[in-house]
């Protein structure tokens, strides 16, 4: 139970979708860690073109304050570690309420956020050469006189993460803090036939069990937005359900949930394979409709 209250207490002066980077402490330091990730590897890319390019003069690193990689969680995943902290923090206090839960674990992540939205001087920098996976953004401070860069996914936008983070605050003050815990027997998770709105969704699954045996990652996210397309599976919140499905119905590995999930579309590379999967599926309903 240590454990759980020092990573709640934690929670309280940290944000939770940033990687913080200060320069000049040891987390810029290339030797301090011993594990490669990618954004360590572009950290150090985007340093180190600061500190070099001509045109970076003004922006090198002695003059920026720190670097933070935004994050996006996925909304249903959220909602479930949502649950859990409410579920551990009422253990932990139980005579507490909703506003010293949210004083005491996501005030730094809501202040944080909502000055990160309602700044209008965040502008593209650029980004490192041979650096495709982070692109960087920019302000500057004038209470440090200094400049805070922000790397983002290059496939989405500064305004993306905006609105993004406008849906996750939203969620945090929506949490229902006074619902009391049930004990229920737990009910079997859905198929991958209960989700697919078909009436003959398990036949159209054996079907795709032959066609594409050994599916996952890129081409499980093919998958689910070819049936999204033709609306036998909900627009919104279907990612983890339908990963879930996969992983209980299909007989090989499809990988894990975050290798599905974090695919973005590619409309150039993408859309043949997709209207090939749409085609497929389109013509299964036609011919079982007519059995």
């Amino acid at each position: 139970m240590v454990g759980i209250t020092k990573a709640l207490y934690e929670l309280k002066g940290v944000n939770l979708f940033t990687s913080h980077f200060v320069i000049g402490c040891k987390e810029c330091n290339l030797g301090f860690t011993k594990t490669h990730t990618e954004q360590i590897d572009s950290l150090h890319k985007w340093m180190n073109w600061k500190n070099t390019d001509y045109a970076m003069d003004r922006y090198r690193t002695k003059h920026t304050q720190y670097i933070d990689f935004l994050h996006i969680i996925d909304l249903e995943e959220l909602e479930s570690v949502l649950k859990l902290i409410v579920k551990n923090y009422k253990i932990e206090n139980p005579y507490s309420d909703k506003i010293d839960f949210l004083k005491n674990t996501f005030s730094y992540t809501i202040w944080e956020l909502e000055e990160f939205i309602k700044n209008a001087d965040i502008h593209y920098l650029g980004q490192a050469p041979n650096e495709d996976r982070y692109e960087f953004h920019t302000f500057y401070d004038r209470l440090s006189g200094e400049f805070v860069d922000y790397a983002i996914d290059s496939n989405f936008s500064i305004d993306y993460y905006k609105q993004y983070y406008k849906r996750v605050i939203e969620l945090i003050n929506q949490i229902d803090f006074e619902k009391k815990e049930v004990e229920t027997v737990k009910s079997e998770a859905p198929t991958l036939s209960d989700l697919i709105n078909f009436e003959q969704g398990q036949e159209l699954v054996n079907q795709i069990k032959i066609k594409y045996k050994n599916i996952k990652g890129k081409r499980l996210k093919l998958l689910l937005l070819s049936l999204q397309k033709l609306d036998l599976l909900p627009q919104e919140r279907m990612g983890q359900k339908f990963h879930n499905a996969c992983k209980e119905e299909f007989n090989w590995d499809v990988s894990s949930y975050e290798a599905m999930r974090s695919y973005v579309y590619n409309e150039y590379t993408d859309n043949d394979e997709c209207l090939k999967m749409e085609e497929f599926i389109s013509n299964i309903t036609k011919r079982t409709e007519h059995k």
